[in-house]
């Protein structure tokens, strides 16, 4: 669960993710195994959990914001708390 927000007032482009909220979160939060992110990449290992969880938002996210940025130029700020803060990290 994320939520995306433009602030024209600050111009920035904001994406905060929720934190553990439900089971299938703490699910996603006990499959502790690493696992190599980006894929591919030697010598970078992350959460499994995290990682499945954030692959399965990854491409809408992108579609979401790229014209976000393009039309906005704003910097972008990912915040999130527990497993959010996770999620924020692989952004």
């Amino acid at each position: 669960q994320l939520y995306i927000a433009c602030d024209p007032t600050r111009k920035a482009i904001i994406v905060a993710f929720c934190g553990t909220v439900s089971m299938k979160d703490v699910a996603t939060d006990l499959l502790c195994a690493l696992s190599k992110f980006p894929p591919g990449f030697s010598g970078s290992l992350v959460h499994y959990g995290f990682l499945r969880s954030y692959m399965t938002i990854r491409n809408s996210l992108i579609l979401s914001i790229t014209p976000l940025l393009v039309q906005n130029r704003w910097p972008l700020f990912v915040i999130g708390h527990s497993l959010g803060g996770a999620l924020a990290n692989l952004v």
